[in-house]
């Protein structure tokens, strides 16, 4: 079963189109941010980010079993999208 987060839904295996050492395809669900945006990253820093909802950048490096290994996306959709 899909690892479930400190805050937020759990990211389902079955969103995760393709993934190979460059790149990741994701189907992303509706209501999951992808990042986190620049006012949250400068209004509460690094440890207090730990204590926001969950993005989908955050999410991935767990579901694709590299919890170390930084997700950069290249294209985003907003929150409320699914795809």
């Amino acid at each position: 079963p899909p690892k479930r987060a400190a805050s937020g839904p759990a990211l389902d295996p079955e969103c995760i189109v393709y993934a190979d050492e460059a790149i990741v395809v994701v189907n992303k669900p509706a209501g999951l941010t992808t990042v986190r945006s620049t006012e949250d990253v400068a209004e509460f820093g690094t440890h207090g980010q730990r204590f926001l909802t969950k993005t989908l950048a955050g999410m991935l490096p767990l579901a694709l079993g590299a919890p170390n290994k930084a997700v950069i996306p290249v294209h985003r959709l907003d929150r409320d999208t699914s795809g």
